[in-house]
């Protein structure tokens, strides 16, 4: 009688590593996409934060030209 189970079981085993090989592989192609997302947002906000301190930088920059301006203008010697 135990003829007649070796196919079963051995179908059984097929399928039951067939499934296990399956969610390996989901949860890998899982992880590839949370890096690739992760990594994705990480090159939109590079651009994003370099212009944000470039621009407090040169804002920076044209305050201090303009108070430079204004207190030359208040001495007088203001060459246009």
């Amino acid at each position: 009688m135990g003829y007649r189970f070796y196919p079963a079981l051995i179908t059984a085993a097929i399928v039951l590593i067939g499934h296990v090989l399956k969610w390996t592989s989901l949860l890998e192609y899982k992880k590839r996409r949370d890096e690739t997302i992760e990594f994705s947002n990480r090159f939109i906000e590079l651009p994003i934060t370099i212009s944000n301190t470039v621009r407090l930088s040169l804002s920076c920059m044209l305050f201090a030209f303009m108070m430079l301006i204004k207190s030359k203008r208040s001495w007088g010697t203001m060459v246009y």
